[in-house]
This record gives C-alpha cells, sequence and structure tokens, in this order.
C-alpha cells in the first residue's frame, strides 16, 4: 500500500538540498533501503562466491544489479533466477 506522503515524496525526485551547517535530513528507513537483495544474500541463494557474481557482472553474463543509496549492489529476483 502506498501512503499518500510516500506518493508527495516520490513526485518530489530528484530533489536538491543545501546542505548549511544545522541542516538535519530524515529519511525513513523503508525509503532510504532499496528493493533487492545484497551481493551474499545473492551468493548464498545461488550457491557460488560474490566474486563469482562479480565476474559474471563483468563479463555480462548477469545484467548489471543496481546499487543502494549507499552503492551496494542490490540483485532482482530475476539475478536469483538466472543463476538457478
Amino acid at each position: 500500500m502506498v501512503t499518500s506522503s510516500a506518493r508527495v515524496f516520490s513526485r518530489l525526485l530528484p530533489l536538491t538540498l543545501v546542505l548549511t551547517p544545522g541542516f538535519i535530513l530524515l529519511i525513513p528507513r523503508n525509503v532510504a533501503m532499496n528493493d533487492g537483495l545484497q551481493i551474499g544474500e545473492v551468493a548464498k541463494k545461488a550457491g557460488v562466491s560474490i566474486y563469482t557474481l562479480r565476474y559474471y557482472e563483468k563479463v555480462k553474463l548477469l545484467p548489471r544489479a543496481g546499487r543502494s543509496t549507499g552503492g551496494f549492489r542490490l540483485f532482482a529476483a530475476e539475478h536469483v533466477k538466472l543463476l538457478s
């Protein structure tokens, strides 16, 4: 279920913030964390190492994974299906 505040937030993206002294930005956890599985979770489900997943992505055997707001790879369910 999408709340009205989530709809408003999605319409505001992308946004530019001017960071000044004392500026505080609060982002709800469910907004900051993107959907998807991190590389360790996918590796465990597929029975391969994280190095293997990075290699498969590098040589384009797997589609490029998205990234979280923190820069971590986030794999979709389709990535796991391709590995099984």
